[in-house]
């Protein structure tokens, strides 16, 4: 695993070390209100060509409410949100689009406190560094927007 240079992030009571190149995009998401619980600026595969930047959400809530502000189903933002639901991917493929990749997975929301566990749920999104630019403006836009 490549160790990368982290900053730390600020926002109200949440206050973590980031990767240095996606400090600003955790610090957007917890402003517009998502958790987050884990993130990595430059995550690769066997067999990628390109940088994927991966974001943890710690239920699939968070990823939703994530999902509705850097994608919401409009005509004209059709391009991302087919890419996040992979939605014609091969197409997409063929054109030198990349599609996102979702994974969920399972934890012990209660782990290492007293009593019985209890199963969650979290999500992984993985989307290529191409398209933060994209991301980061619709967050902020959402943002401004918020505190207007």
């Amino acid at each position: 695993m490549t160790k990368h240079e982290t900053v730390l992030v600020e926002h109200g009571r949440l206050r973590q070390n980031i990767d240095k190149k996606i400090a600003p995009l955790i610090l957007e998401t917890w402003k517009a209100g998502v958790s987050t619980d884990y993130s990595c600026e430059d995550q690769r595969k066997p067999g990628d060509k390109e940088a994927w930047v991966v974001l943890g959400f710690p239920s699939v809530t968070e990823a939703r409410k994530w999902m509705r502000i850097v994608a919401p189903h409009k005509k004209d933002l059709r391009w991302l949100h087919n890419q996040e639901m992979r939605v014609a991917c091969r197409e997409m493929r063929r054109r030198g689009v990349a599609c996102w990749r979702w994974e969920t997975y399972a934890y012990d929301a209660v782990y290492g406190a007293t009593g019985p566990t209890r199963l969650d749920f979290g999500v992984l999104v993985r989307f290529p560094v191409s398209d933060l630019g994209t991301i980061m403006r619709r967050l902020r836009a959402n943002n401004r927007r918020k505190r207007a």
